[in-house]
Parts: structure tokens; C-alpha cells; sequence
């Protein structure tokens, strides 16, 4: 639910790449996490460790990123390092 309202002004958030990306970073962390599970807003939590992390892989400012233009191997990475950071900061 919270996935297609999560920073609408970015057209970054609105790729379906991204929804999927999100999507599986969310229930990684409900299932890892069963006391707490997934509340909302945790999304926009991850939003900057996946913008931050994804500019960083493709060498490109935030604004520049094509998310068509990545492969899915830094997407991997992405999503793994975003997980990470969000559990860390939890």
C-alpha cells in the first residue's frame, strides 16, 4: 500500500523497477523482523539509502539516474545495501 505513494514528486519511485526493489527490501524486513513487522513509513526510510546507493553505483547525480539504464546486478547490489543500511538505522 505504502510502496506507490512513497516520495511521489521523484519520478525514481514511480519505476516499476523501484516498486519491485522496495517491494522486496519491506517484506525482507517484516519477515526478519516479526515483533515489530512492517509499519508504515518505514518505506520512506529507505527511500534515501536506495536514491543515495543506486546515484552512487551508476556514477550519476539523483537527478540524472535511468533506472531503464541499470542492470540488474546494481540493482542487486542496491537493494542489498539498502536493506542493510535500513536495518542498521532501525
Amino acid at each position: 500500500v505504502d510502496i506507490p505513494r512513497t516520495s511521489p514528486g521523484l519520478p525514481i519511485f514511480s519505476h516499476p523497477r523501484i516498486h519491485a526493489l522496495l517491494e522486496r527490501i519491506l517484506y525482507i524486513w517484516s519477515i526478519r523482523h516479526p515483533a515489530s513487522g512492517y509499519v508504515q513509513g518505514i518505506n520512506d526510510i529507505a527511500t534515501p539509502f536506495v536514491v543515495v546507493l543506486l546515484a552512487s553505483e551508476l556514477k550519476r547525480s539523483p537527478e540524472d539516474v535511468d533506472v531503464d539504464a541499470a542492470d540488474d546486478e546494481v540493482l542487486d547490489a542496491v537493494e542489498a545495501g539498502a536493506y542493510w543500511c535500513l536495518t542498521k538505522f532501525l
